[in-house]
């Protein structure tokens, strides 16, 4: 039987979502020797979004979605939310969300140091349990960018004080004054760890 090597191969598909101005399509790529990665597509309230992953044996959808997050106070603008899944249930490996905000200056123009875009995920059959995680922020390619876990739900969302609402690193200690060789220490962030001294 021959041997085949370095195979590509595409396989695509096309979704229709019922939800307004929300169009979808999905993609897989299997190259020989690498992981399978997913990606999907879709426009919503005026933002491309690319759900993308590696690992997955579904293909990604991306879906409308009525399980909206809970509102609070620092939410100051955001989109629809969207519903991503693998298959016919929830992705079994972390997602990439990428919004393009090219064409929604109205959200990409309230960033500042203390105003963010965040995305909020709410699992689709336990609205009371909900994650945060900050997007990075890309002015060049008017990019947000997101990694988020299995939640199926998701929504961009523009937070004010996401300092205070979310941690931020914070900066490593002083290095200490005495020499390595009579107190070694591991630093971690502003906690350190002691260790014996070396001999």
């Amino acid at each position: 039987m021959p041997r085949t090597t370095g195979y590509r191969r595409h396989t695509c598909g096309l979704a229709v979502a019922l939800a307004t101005a929300l169009t979808a399509s999905s993609c897989a790529i299997v190259e020989s020797g690498t992981p399978r990665a997913m990606f999907a597509t879709t426009t919503i309230d005026g933002v491309r979004l690319t759900a993308s992953s590696t690992g997955l044996d579904d293909p990604l959808r991306i879906g409308g979605s009525d399980v909206a997050a809970p509102d609070a106070p620092v939410v100051v603008a955001g989109i629809a939310p969207v519903r991503v899944t693998a298959g016919d249930g929830p992705p079994t490996a972390p997602v990439t969300l990428t919004f393009d905000l090219t064409d929604r200056p109205d959200l990409s123009e309230r960033f500042s140091a203390s105003v963010a875009p965040v995305v909020q995920s709410v699992s689709a059959t336990d609205p009371d349990r909900t994650e945060l995680t900050p997007a990075r922020w890309d002015p060049e390619r008017r990019t947000a960018t997101a990694e988020v876990s299995q939640l199926t739900d998701h929504q961009l969302r523009v937070f004010d004080n996401v300092r205070g609402l979310i941690p931020q690193p914070q900066p490593a200690a002083d290095p200490p004054d005495e020499p390595c060789a009579q107190n070694s220490e591991l630093r971690l962030g502003v906690r350190s760890t002691p260790h014996p001294p070396t001999r």
